[in-house]
């Protein structure tokens, strides 16, 4: 065919005007009473963020974090909008020699008290999962009593072995059983049941490794006797867990029953060993100076 075809030009394709991207609302739960109906001598995110700000461990770089964020009158829980942070106020409970004394309620915090703190923060849609420890100085001490310290001391080196045991490769209760073994090695004896001691002189530990991931205990494979289908799940390099154990020590001060002392802090298990995601807990943290609030005495300042 003789004739010419003209060529059509190629359709240029207009692009769509570039939107920004869609941001999800935080959802966050409405339940629980507003702040202004709390009693007086209990305060919700103010006392969980100072508590926060000076025991949680590398204050420095999570305050540019808290910085930007806004707290939320209706759930009381302080939120980031830019990358939805969320940091719920912790789980605060209080151990004299004899246990237990209390858990996140209304009792006062006295002078000789041990104070738990537990506590996640969440970036990125990864949470944490950890405790820090403090000590009410009573009128006249400076130091933290000595069998205090060394309460704390085995739990350091509970924390220690599994620290440098946990390896990935091999299941979750493979790996419990072998860092058991290499605890009772160093002279601790592994728990019969959580929370119940011999009454003897030993030292004693228990183990609740479990994974984190977008909430403070996930479902990945977790070294720990509460989350026993989980104890079946093989370990892979870059699971992060909670390094979670608890050493019981036999005091003086309590008649001879024993100080439960927890450590907790996020790793991830890689071929090397256990690598921390962040400073964990070096001390007990001495609790020197308190204040009167609502005609209550509450904690102020700490070292």
């Amino acid at each position: 065919m003789g004739g010419s075809v003209a060529r059509r030009a190629p359709h240029a394709r207009s692009l769509p005007p570039s939107r920004p991207p869609k941001r999800r609302a935080p959802v966050v739960p409405t339940d629980g009473p507003p702040p202004e109906s709390l009693p007086p001598t209990v305060t919700a995110v103010p006392t969980a963020l100072e508590a926060h700000e000076r025991v949680g461990g590398a204050a420095d770089a999570r305050r540019s974090v808290l910085a930007q964020s806004v707290i939320s009158p209706q759930t009381r829980r302080i939120v980031d909008p830019p990358r939805l942070r969320v940091l719920s106020p912790p789980s605060v409970y209080s151990t004299v020699p004899n246990g237990i004394e209390a858990t996140s309620n209304d009792r006062i915090i006295q002078r000789g008290d041990l104070i738990m703190l537990d506590f996640g923060v969440g970036y990125l849609s990864m949470w944490t999962d950890q405790q820090r420890v403090a000590y009410g100085l009573k009128p006249g001490e400076t130091s933290l009593p000595e069998s205090y310290q060394r309460a704390f001391d085995n739990a350091v080196r509970v924390r220690d072995v599994i620290h440098r045991t946990a390896r990935p490769g091999q299941t979750a209760q493979v790996m419990m059983d072998g860092i058991n073994a290499a605890i009772a090695l160093a002279g601790m004896l592994p728990l019969r049941a959580f929370n119940e001691p011999r009454a003897d002189s030993s030292v004693e530990f228990i183990i609740g490794c479990h994974s984190v991931g977008d909430w403070g205990h996930g479902i990945g494979p977790s070294m720990a006797f509460f989350n026993p289908s989980r104890l079946t799940y093989a370990m892979r390099p870059s699971n992060c867990f909670s390094i979670e154990l608890f050493a019981y020590t036999p005091i003086p001060e309590g008649g001879g029953t024993k100080l439960r002392i927890p450590l907790e802090d996020t790793g991830t298990v890689t071929t090397r060993g256990v690598e921390w995601v962040y400073p964990v807990n070096p001390r007990i943290i001495l609790v020197k100076k308190w204040r009167v609030r609502g005609g209550e005495v509450a904690v102020a300042k700490s070292r």
